[in-house]
């Protein structure tokens, strides 16, 4: 036997002796390792704020984020795996991997943050992702905004299930394009809407609560289409009303925007959900097939909802609502669906133009303003006074079509609660202010109605006591309509009522002047950059 033979003879022995004694080192690793191998190599892991752990993958010059525990990731992995390996993962081996990938996160990974569609910096750096297949996104700073690829933005986005491309800016941008697919009762609220939708497309809230009221016909629901498109398109724009807190906050956490469409007037329940979108709110709840386990919501969303009736039937509802009513289309006036689609493809590059050169020309003047007073959606408001210089909006008219449109959400309310249209009468004829206890207060307003309003306890207090809890449940619908109280004394016992309305005469000023509009310039033509020009004022 030569030497080489010896000492092979000898290494297969050993092989023998060590597979014997449980050493695996030279076995195969397993295929759940082999694709946990595989995900550490191609892409990078991290967990949000909310613990939510994801993947972070680079293909082709564009970056995608998935979530861990999403289908999407499984998908990924199994292709992956496939294209490198040339064979499939078992569910098993796709469970283990996806587990101690989790696992690995949760323990190693770094920080990141998601953003769904919309990101804004402190630094009043917005950053949108257009989903386009170039990956490109449009960064917006005070006074210009710009297409870039998505290698110049710093920002991850997540794209979920469903959503849709943005249409591609451009630079000529033009919101009057928008209006003929609104069949609005007042065409002044074009501008409340049109500031509205901008500032919802800064994707930082409180966000208002846009409700457009019709009767069936107005075309309301294809405007609400149209509008969801100009700010988060998706695969299926229009849906019915969340069924509960949960499945509200789980669709709110995969897209920007939630539509609701042909809704009927909401309970107290619904309207405190749809308030708490609207301002921020949270849910703690049992994370499904887990007994202790729980998984958190922490969402703040714009709402659109579309309706036949009157909607904001609660205060905190009323209080968030910008009331857009439409009317009827006459049959004379009536596209074909196919028309609408193949005209407003056209035109919506040109009004999501108008809209960023909206966005970008009101935060330019945001560090000038000193307003006296805001409403109760304090930034909103304050876009809109910025909006209405950048616009060339006269002076007051964004604070009429606001407070117009609160008013008129808070109609229906003043129908169905006797005790709040009795306040609003008595107010309506008082000068200055009212002073006297709640008891005097609740006398006064029992001797203005009739007899049998007051027997029903349910809408009418029986005490003082009572009058007090629901008056402070009013309050900001009183509030809305320049009725102001403050209890003082002792105890609170006693009230002072303010009335402080806007002057009707300026007010209807404004909202005729608020007709006229200042045209921008177009920039310097590049397709892919706008900046704002001097302004020229057209009638």
């Amino acid at each position: 036997m030569t030497a080489t033979e010896s000492s092979s003879a000898v290494d297969q022995e050993a092989a023998t002796v060590s597979s014997s004694s449980g050493d695996t080192t030279d076995q195969k690793p397993s295929p759940a390792q082999m694709a946990v191998d595989l995900a550490s190599e191609q892409a990078q892991f991290g967990q949000d704020p909310n613990r939510r752990c994801w993947a972070v993958i680079d293909t082709d010059g564009k970056r995608d984020a998935l979530p861990l525990d999403s289908s999407e990731f499984q998908d990924w992995l199994n292709y992956a795996f496939y294209r490198h390996h040339g064979r499939i993962l078992s569910q098993n081996a796709l469970k283990e991997a996806c587990s101690v990938l989790r696992g690995t996160t949760m323990a190693e990974g770094q920080r990141i943050e998601i953003s769904l569609r919309v990101k804004q910096d402190a630094g009043e750096l917005l950053t949108i992702d257009l989903q386009d297949e170039r990956s490109q996104v449009v960064q917006l700073t005070p006074g210009s905004w710009s297409v870039v690829g998505a290698d110049q933005s710093r920002h991850l986005f997540y794209r979920a299930q469903g959503m849709a491309p943005l249409p591609i800016p451009n630079p000529k941008g033009d919101i009057e394009r928008l209006r003929p697919y609104l069949n609005l009762e007042d065409q002044k609220q074009f501008w409340l809407l049109v500031i509205a939708v901008a500032f919802i497309l800064t994707g930082r809230g409180p966000f208002p609560i846009l409700l457009f009221i019709g009767e069936a016909g107005s075309g309301k629901s294809e405007a609400a289409r149209m509008v969801r498109a100009l700010v988060d398109p998706s695969r299926v724009p229009l849906q019915t009303a969340p069924r509960t807190d949960r499945d509200a906050m789980i669709a709110c956490s995969n897209m920007l925007m939630l539509l609701i469409d042909n809704a009927r007037p909401f309970s107290a329940k619904e309207s405190d959900l749809l308030a708490r979108l609207s301002t921020g709110g949270g849910l703690r709840t049992r994370r499904l097939r887990s007994d202790a386990q729980e998984q958190l919501f922490d969402v703040m969303a714009p709402v659109l909802v579309t309706g036949i009736e009157d909607l904001s039937t609660q205060p905190d509802l009323a209080d968030r609502a910008v009331v857009i009513p439409f009317k009827r289309i006459g049959d004379a006036d009536r596209r074909t669906q196919e028309e609408l689609s193949r005209q407003f493809k056209e035109d919506a590059p040109y009004i999501l133009g108008g809209l960023l050169d909206l966005i970008a020309g009101a935060w330019a003047f945001m560090p000038t303003l000193k307003p006296d007073r805001l409403p109760r959606m304090a930034d909103f408001g304050r876009f809109g006074l910025a909006a209405e210089q950048h616009l060339g909006l006269a002076e007051g008219a964004f604070m009429a079509l606001y407070g117009n449109s609160q008013r008129q959400a808070t109609s229906g309310m003043s129908e169905t609660d006797p005790l709040l249209s009795a306040l609003l009468d008595f107010t309506e004829h008082l000068n200055g202010e009212w002073v006297g206890t709640a008891q005097q207060l609740l006398d006064l307003l029992v001797s203005r109605v009739q007899p049998a309003v007051t027997r029903q306890r349910k809408l009418w207090p029986a005490n003082a006591r009572s009058f007090g809890i629901k008056l402070r449940s009013l309050r900001p619908v009183l509030a809305i309509h320049g009725v102001e109280f403050e209890n003082f004394s002792s105890g609170g016992r006693r009230l002072r009522l303010t009335v402080n309305r806007p002057n009707d005469a300026e007010a209807g000023t404004a909202e005729a002047d608020s007709e006229q509009l200042v045209q921008r310039g177009t920039g310097d033509g590049n397709i892919l950059d706008f900046r704002l020009s001097d302004a020229s004022k057209v009638s």
